[in-house]
């Protein structure tokens, strides 16, 4: 399987400097999410039981000096755009998400240059920087790594121009420093400066929260008992760079971590959390391993097991340099396609600190449900905007089939009462090149369907034919108007599956967007059967198919009237018994829609009859 488009992303956090990176298409203009719902705490990496020498999390502003280059002296760059310590989320005109540390809710440090550059931006140079007031005693310590937590993205004049910058320095007497009227690494004394994305691009966004550790012990003098940090910014009108939950420790002799697993290659191409059987193909699982130590870890045995309805285990050999990370991968490994739960557990040889040593991550193979998120760790994201929105995901086919529809989870913040559609393309050469295939039709969410934890099934109107081969964007979308769509969401969508349609470019340019930082739950449905493909009409009443069919739980009857009356619906099993009847009462001109319960229905086929008085229609559903 290939990726259909290209952009560059960390992969979440970086030692001494190096990266892993991968492609996908930038985006048009400065671009932003919602900053709505609660934010997962994440899980931290590395050893728990490694030596802390010194920490802070921001809840004291008291031990930091927010300095401005300008009044330190140097007439070059431009007053008045600062840090700020306390709990100060972007609010500029592009804004990007509030950093999601462990301890955010207690206070961060961060830089809103979108903020001081307001709409329109200029050509000044922004130099501010944060250090601690009281040194850091690190007497009889040699080996010295630093850890933060990041929230960052890039805007660098729009042109990856290479004028933004967010430093770590170091000093060990609190006076003899790197000059602040330079940024590259090279310009500073070896060991004393760090920049945290080297790499990085116009638009590249980045795991929120992002961890940077850095090995700081040859930047320090021998026999050095102290040492200050000091944490810089340099650009001209970007976004916004936040910083948290500052920990100095130890560097051990030896300490290989899994940092994170994967079951799908995340690089090339997508990483699922549910997998249909006639999708699943081969998969190539990874891992993010990182040398915490300060001994290189040469042709180190990796261990890959799969457990579940099917039982696989292989293995691939890694060499880390000292304080490093690298990102292994198996190769195409075939498991199967029985239906269940996988664990993937990752686990590298014992070492001085066994904390990390190894780490799991499940994921589904379905009978039909193609999804990047799953139900844990879920949070709200969606727009409030009054404009014309889309969330979606990206899906790549490994073989033919057909397509249903979509399901979804609708957020507490969704507003009822509203109409929206689902619909599915095929992409072509980039994000922005994409084929029509079908839609849903008119699709009214009720109160009953938000907020439950149930997904909601939205059929296509009629199935939809999908290659292998080919990739596709698949969404909802509410009209222009001032109702909220929030779908649950995963936060740390690592592959970029996440797409969205709007007016998220610079001066509002609406158009298809990628690099957002959460996974939707938009999944896509692979069984045509539950596609809407019968319209039936007599008298007043043109009565639609139910919607999902086959149902499970809830399922929805659409109808519409040509004038106002008196409607009833019955519900009969396949010995004409009747099983539920529902009056409606008077109902007026239009498209209705009835919220059916069919949870407590045994599987097989029904009948439901549409009544109004004077005639009646009558369809056939399925439960499941």
């Amino acid at each position: 399987m290939k990726k259909i488009y290209l952009l560059l992303v960390g992969a979440g956090f970086v030692l001494s400097g190096m990266a892993q990176v991968k492609h996908a298409p930038s985006a048009l203009g400065k671009s932003y999410g919602s900053r709505d719902g609660v934010v997962a705490t994440p899980v931290v990496p590395g050893s728990a039981d490694r030596v802390t020498i010194w920490s802070d999390d921001f809840s004291d502003c008291g031990v930091w000096d927010i300095v401005n280059a300008n009044d330190a002296g140097f007439p070059a760059f431009i007053e008045d755009v600062n840090f700020e310590c306390g709990i100060n989320p972007p609010s500029g005109p592009a804004l990007i998400d509030e950093i999601a540390s462990p301890t955010s809710a207690n206070g961060y440090m961060s830089v809103d240059s979108d903020l001081f550059g307001g709409s329109t931006g200029g050509d000044w140079v922004e130099n501010c920087w944060f250090q601690n007031v009281d040194a850091i005693d690190i007497t009889g310590y040699d080996f010295v790594s630093v850890q933060f937590y990041n929230q960052y993205r890039m805007w660098d004049g729009g042109a990856s121009d290479g004028n933004e910058y967010c430093l770590l320095e170091i000093s060990t007497d609190g006076v003899t420093w790197p000059s602040p009227e330079t940024f590259e690494v090279s310009e500073a004394p070896a060991g004393t400066r760090f920049e945290l994305w080297p790499t990085m691009e116009t638009q590249d966004p980045v795991d929120n929260p992002t961890l940077k550790i850095f090995d700081i012990s040859n930047g320090l003098q021998d026999g050095a008992t102290q040492l200050w940090l000091r944490f810089r910014w340099k650009g001209t009108w970007g976004y916004a760079w936040m910083v948290d939950d500052v920990e100095v420790f130890e560097t051990p002799e030896s300490d290989l971590t899994v940092a994170n697993v994967y079951n799908g290659d995340f690089v090339a191409d997508y990483e699922y959390a549910k997998i249909p059987t006639t999708q699943v193909g081969d998969l190539n699982f990874g891992a993010i391993l990182a040398n915490y130590g300060y001994t290189p870890q040469n042709g180190t045995t990796v261990d890959f097991e799969i457990s579940g309805p099917s039982s696989y285990s292989t293995t691939a050999s890694a060499t880390l340099p000292a304080s490093s990370l690298d990102t292994l991968w198996t190769g195409p490994q075939d498991i199967g396609n029985a239906v269940g739960t996988y664990t993937l557990t990752v686990t590298v040889p014992a070492d001085d600190l066994p904390e990390g040593d190894s780490r799991e991550k499940d994921f589904e193979i379905t009978q039909d449900i193609y999804g990047h998120n799953n139900e844990v760790d879920l949070v709200q994201r969606g727009f409030d905007q009054d404009d014309e929105i889309a969330i979606g995901c990206t899906y790549f086919m490994t073989a033919d089939g057909e397509a249903g529809g979509i399901q979804v989870l609708f957020g507490s913040n969704t507003d009822a009462n509203q109409e929206v559609k689902a619909y599915i393309y095929e992409i072509g050469e980039d994000i922005q090149d994409l084929s029509y295939l079908g839609e849903s039709d008119d699709f009214l969410i009720t109160n009953s369907m938000i907020n439950t934890g149930e997904y909601v099934i939205i059929p296509f109107d009629g199935s939809v034919e999908v290659i292998g081969g080919s990739g596709y964007v698949v969404e909802l979308r509410k009209e222009e108007s001032g109702d909220r769509l929030y779908l649950l969401s995963n936060v740390l969508d690592v592959d970029l599956g996440t797409v969205n349609y709007g007016p998220f470019g610079a001066g509002d340019v609406v158009n298809w967007f990628v690099g957002w930082n959460w996974s939707p739950s938009v999944q896509l449905i692979m069984d045509p059967s539950i596609a809407v493909n019968e319209t039936v009409a007599v008298g007043n009443i043109e009565l639609l198919q139910n919607s999902p069919n086959p149902a499970t739980t809830l399922t929805n009857i659409t109808y519409n009237l040509t004038e106002a009356s008196n409607v009833t619906l019955t519900v009969r099993d396949m010995t004409g018994r009747s099983v539920k009847v529902i009056n409606e009462g008077v109902k007026a001109r239009g498209k209705q829609t009835i919220s059916l319960n069919v949870a407590d229905l045994s599987a097989g086929v029904y009948t439901y009859t549409l009544a109004d008085g004077v005639s009646s229609i009558t369809n056939e559903m399925i439960v499941r």
